[in-house]
Parts: structure tokens; C-alpha cells; sequence
């Protein structure tokens, strides 16, 4: 019986959508460090007055981390792929590697947020939750595939990968499209 192509086809829209979102998205960051000031963003002696500063704060750090993780992954899986070694032991390095970025990436979230002394935004723990699944689905295919040779859990995989990147991309959009909806809000009732 034939494979459906339909999880290949979301998990590729998915990406697609991820590796535009998360360029928009850094490129607002920039924006608003430029509008508000590196200090209010990452000095552990500013003080933060309202809960949508920390917010603000929170978002921040995990688009950084987001951005990090985007810049490094992507070439570290292509090299993985390039690699001229046994197919098994490839598979077994790229989910190992998936792994174990993932979890960086969630540590330097945590990590980052109590060294500024903040708690997690909404956005933020979207985003843990989510890649907490991806890892999952990354160990699970770490063992199937890699170990045992079994693609029963490849379609279910890209499905997983596909949900993550797109609650990753529609939780680092919330905050933004937030503001940017208050701001021409404001100026309409301006005019």
C-alpha cells in the first residue's frame, strides 16, 4: 500500500511557513531593541513595571533563542544528511543531534528567563510545551529508526514536527500582531 504524501506535504508548508515567520519576526525584534533599548530588554536592573513588559521580555528572549536554534540547526542536520558514513548511524547522529539541541534550546529559554528574572509568557510556554512533544517524537524515532529499523512512526512524526512548527510560528506572531492591532487601534481613535 502506498504511503500518503499528505504529512510530507504539511510538514513542508509547515517549514516553509517557519523559515518566513521566523526571519518577520526577528526582524520586529530589531525593531522594537531599537525602539526601546537593549537595557529594557536584557539589564536585570531595569525594572519591569506591567505585566505586558514582561511579556514583551519573555517574547523576546525566545524569538532570540528561536533565531539561535534556527541559524545552527538547520546546517548541522544538512551536514549530518551530507555525511558519508552508514545510513543507521546517520539516522541514529541526526536524531540524536535533534535531541539534544532541542533540549539546549529549552534550557537556555529557562535559563535566560531566571537570569532576567521574569516568568514565562504565554507565548513562551506554547513553545516548551511544544518542542517538549518534538522531543519526544525525536527519542521515539531515535529508537524506531535508528535502533530497530521500524518507519511505523514516520508518518505520525511529521505530523508532530509539523504541529510544532506551526504553533511555534502562530506563538511568536501572537504578541506582535497584538501590539501592531493596539497600535492602528490607537491611531484610528488619534484621528
Amino acid at each position: 500500500m502506498a504511503q500518503s504524501l499528505e504529512p510530507e506535504l504539511y510538514n513542508w508548508i509547515a517549514v516553509r511557513a517557519y523559515q518566513l515567520v521566523v526571519p518577520v519576526v526577528f526582524i520586529y525584534l530589531i525593531f522594537m531593541l531599537k525602539k526601546k533599548g537593549v537595557r529594557f530588554f536584557y539589564d536585570r536592573n531595569q525594572a519591569v513595571k506591567t505585566d505586558s513588559e514582561k511579556s514583551l521580555i519573555s517574547w523576546s528572549i525566545t524569538v532570540w533563542t528561536i533565531v539561535m536554534l534556527y541559524m545552527t540547526d538547520g546546517y548541522v542536520n544538512q551536514a549530518i544528511l551530507d555525511a558519508d558514513m552508514d545510513y543507521l548511524v546517520r539516522r541514529r547522529l541526526f536524531y540524536f543531534t535533534k535531541m539534544c539541541f532541542l533540549t539546549a534550546f529549552m534550557i537556555c529559554i529557562y535559563t535566560l528567563h531566571r537570569l532576567r528574572n521574569i516568568s514565562f509568557s504565554q507565548s513562551t510556554r506554547v513553545v516548551l510545551y511544544s518542542s517538549t512533544c518534538n522531543i519526544t517524537m525525536f527519542f521515539a524515532q531515535f529508537i524506531l529508526r535508528g535502533y530497530l529499523e521500524n518507519d511505523i512512526l514516520l508518518a505520525a512524526y511529521r505530523q508532530v514536527s509539523a504541529i510544532h512548527y506551526i504553533v511555534c510560528c502562530l506563538a511568536i506572531l501572537y504578541l506582535p500582531l497584538r501590539l501592531f492591532i493596539a497600535d492602528v487601534k490607537l491611531r484610528k481613535r488619534d484621528y
